[in-house]
């Protein structure tokens, strides 16, 4: 789906005279270890394993290792390798921007070219793939991950973000099929927002993020009360479908409209600050565009129901 980018990607690191640092993120299952070997021969680029310094803290402490313990050697060790001028991968899960963010800060004073790749497959083959694993990864583990992944926001630091897919799972197409046979109400939501968008004259890529904005509540599990409005984590899963499946152009930006359109609803003017701080002015300008035709359309489904 994505090869021109993946091209894009290796020619860029080809060309770096500057040491890199890589991180491959992504689920269990998803193949960022695999995809860290293929760095290797391809670029001659020693990786860390986040999960070989979690076994080897494990072995060598008498007491659980946390997070904090782990991110603490592996940016030691990822530091001496940029000081001296070498490149470095690391696979791990850097599932969400504040983990992403504590490596990043660990290497602000070196001069470095940071770039993530996010590993990304469906979520039934990231299940399928623990029953060759030496050790597999329980399936709620997994959803866990799936539901709390956070696409990179294009503010977070790096130098170059991109993807590399593995979908064997339904198209943006399909999965609007779904949505249509199985869950009516989102789907007749998302289609009249859709129509406003485009009566409105929004550009492309946020008519994309207005159609796509509800996917995930196709897939998210329902909260106790079993209304549809309570799909948990709907948004995460959301923009990972659409970061997984899109052929955009603008997936990133999208992908993380998708993610925060909750967060656009109501807002004070202390966290219009704080997101315009974060992700910009016009990132702020199509979030609230977003948010404001999602509850105009769910307005005109009611009123037509009057």
């Amino acid at each position: 789906m994505n090869k021109l980018e993946q091209e894009k990607f290796e020619e860029f690191v080809k060309l770096q005279e500057k040491p890199l640092f890589i991180l491959i993120m992504g689920m269990s299952g998803s193949g960022k270890t695999a995809l860290a070997r293929q760095f290797n021969k391809k670029f001659n680029i020693k990786s860390l394993s986040f999960e070989g310094i979690r076994k080897e803290l494990e072995r060598s402490e008498v007491f659980d290792v946390g997070y904090n313990e782990i991110v603490s050697m592996a940016s030691e060790r990822i530091r001496k390798k940029l000081e001296r001028g070498e490149s470095i991968i690391l696979d791990s899960p850097g599932l969400n921007s504040y983990r992403r963010a504590q490596f990043l800060k660990s290497l602000r004073d070196i001069d470095c070219v940071k770039a993530c790749v996010m590993k990304m497959t469906d979520y039934n083959s990231c299940v399928l793939a623990q029953d060759i694993s030496a050790i597999p990864t329980e399936e709620d583990i997994i959803w866990k991950q799936y539901e709390s992944f956070q696409v990179v926001t294009p503010t977070e630091g790096w130098d170059y973000v991109v993807r590399y897919t593995l979908n064997q799972g339904p198209s943006l197409e399909e999965i609007f099929e779904i949505g249509k046979n199985k869950f009516t109400k989102i789907f007749q939501h998302l289609e009249v927002a859709t129509q406003m968008a485009i009566d409105r004259h929004f550009p492309s890529y946020l008519v994309n993020a207005v159609k796509y904005h509800d996917i995930g509540k196709f897939f998210s599990k329902v909260g106790e009360d079993e209304q549809e409005e309570e799909h948990i984590r709907h948004e995460n899963i959301g923009a990972y479908l659409y970061a997984l499946t899109s052929n955009d152009v603008n997936w990133l930006y999208v992908s993380n409209l998708i993610l925060w359109h909750e967060v656009g609803y109501e807002m004070t003017t202390e966290k219009r600050n704080k997101i315009q701080k974060r992700f910009g002015k016009k990132f702020l300008n199509d979030l609230i565009l977003l948010s404001t035709i999602n509850k105009e359309s769910k307005n005109e489904i009611i009123e037509n129901l009057i």
